[in-house]
């Protein structure tokens, strides 16, 4: 029987979850119910709504054009 050693890499550190959470544009509807939408679910716990929300602002022109490098 082969025996191989193997080594567990470093963990890598992850920047912190401010960042990620999009900001609805003021004066556009479907950031705003977007953003209406993610505070329910978060409030209910449902973590898997909160992100398909967080997708839509993130992917809405005006949040793609704001989006960090």
């Amino acid at each position: 029987m082969d025996h191989h050693d193997s080594v567990q890499p470093p963990p890598i550190d992850l920047p912190d979850h401010d960042w990620q959470i999009p900001i609805p544009s003021p004066g556009c509807e479907i950031c705003t119910e977007a953003s209406a939408r993610r505070r329910r679910a978060h409030t209910s716990g449902d973590l898997s709504a909160v992100t398909d929300h967080n997708i839509t602002l993130r992917g809405h022109p005006h949040n793609r054009a704001r989006a960090p490098h």
